[in-house]
């Protein structure tokens, strides 16, 4: 296969690494980068994109939902000591990452590769996995790090995915059992806008100063058994050139946080851009507090919150942001400049609060100590 090593397994498994890797003996790294490819069929019939799309038309949600599947064909990662990694199974996938130590793995948009990983432990796996559980241990509360297979996933009640975690059970090239914790993240959650995108406006390039580019792939013509080198290229290219996004935005977020925050390495610690906001403000807030963890307490006695006024504010639906108002006339119908008479504009009203929140002089001083009532009649 030229510059690429595949080896077939029972039951139809397949793995595809670089020449000279050895997938079996990886060497120990952290961060890596991850993807899936899927395939979709309509009535279990494998379509073009065009006569797909002909077909979901006229389809409601419900509609497509029974008639469409879609398939997980390859599961790839990529790191830059073991290289490019690409299997079509999921358990295979676990295991070379256990087996390389592997513990900080992104993606790019985690509402599809996700959703990946929860038909594999929801649905085929629904008899072995299950929920992570919190365990106290003596006198302080931790994880039991022993549970094997286990998930955690951090997501909020609007579907939004932050980070899956899992404890694989697997074999070492010694023999010996061991349970590996691997996280995954979402680079999405810090920068957004697409991979092709990404990798141009970062200027992504390889430790040899090689740009990385996106390739093209027609995904639904690939022979999922025996995928070709131009694939098997695509793939790759993918996840590498993610893996080093993520190295390079690791140095510029380091050198903006006085190198306090980490995507990449043994010290990550960051999740998202508003996380990012927070540790910049908290740091802008209290310059002479070195600790993040004593920034954060400093901010919560300056600014006291009980329980019930939180709990008032989320009722009241305060945290969200401002009310937009829709002239009713016009509910519902799609305003063009042919039925508009005029060229239409489009402002972008909310890059108005950065700019105010820029000019006005923060909240000082202590709050009023006023019950709820109080607020209320204010």
């Amino acid at each position: 296969m030229g510059k690429y090593s595949k080896v077939s397994l029972p039951n139809g498994v397949w793995v595809i690494t670089e020449n000279g890797h050895d997938y079996l003996k990886p060497q120990k790294w952290c961060t890596f980068a991850i993807d899936t490819e899927t395939q979709t069929y309509f009535d279990g019939k494998l379509l073009d994109p065009k006569k797909l799309f002909k077909k979901l038309k006229n389809l409601n949600n419900e509609q497509k939902r029974k008639r469409l599947h879609n398939v997980t064909w390859a599961w790839q990662c990529y790191d830059e000591v073991n290289g490019f990694f690409m299997t079509n199974s999921f358990e295979q996938f676990l295991t070379y990452q256990c087996r390389a130590g592997l513990k900080f793995g992104w993606c790019y948009n985690s509402t599809f590769d996700f959703a990946q990983i929860d038909y594999e432990i929801l649905a085929t796996g629904k008899d072995k996995w299950t929920p992570h559980k919190h365990e106290t241990k003596g006198s302080g509360k931790g994880y039991n790090k022993g549970q094997a297979w286990t998930y955690e996933s951090i997501h909020n009640d609007m579907g939004a995915r932050y980070a899956y975690k899992l404890w694989v059970p697997y074999k070492h090239a010694d023999r010996h059992e061991y349970v590996h914790a691997i996280e995954y993240r979402d680079f999405m959650k810090l920068v957004t806008g697409g991979l092709k995108k990404l990798l141009n406006d970062l200027d992504v390039k390889d430790n040899e100063g090689n740009p990385i580019r996106k390739l093209t792939m027609e995904y639904q013509a690939v022979n999922t058994e025996d995928p070709s080198e131009e694939d098997i290229d695509y793939c790759a290219n993918d996840v590498k050139g993610l893996y080093f996004a993520i190295k390079q935005f690791n140095e510029t977020i380091e050198q903006q946080s006085n190198n306090e925050c980490h995507i990449f390495g043994e010290d990550t610690n960051l999740m998202t851009a508003g996380g990012f906001a927070k540790h910049e403000l908290l740091r802008s807030l209290y310059p002479n507090i070195k600790k993040k963890r004593a920034r954060i307490k400093a901010y919560q006695k300056d600014h006291p919150i009980t329980k019930a006024q939180d709990e008032y504010l989320r009722n009241n639906y305060l945290y969200r942001g401002g009310i937009s108002y829709v002239n009713p006339f016009y509910k519902g119908q799609l305003l063009t400049s042919k039925r508009m008479g005029e060229t239409m504009k489009r402002y972008d009203v909310n890059s108005e609060y950065p700019y105010s929140m820029a000019q006005i002089n923060d909240l000082i001083g202590k709050p009023l100590k006023k019950t709820l009532k109080e607020y209320d009649a204010m």
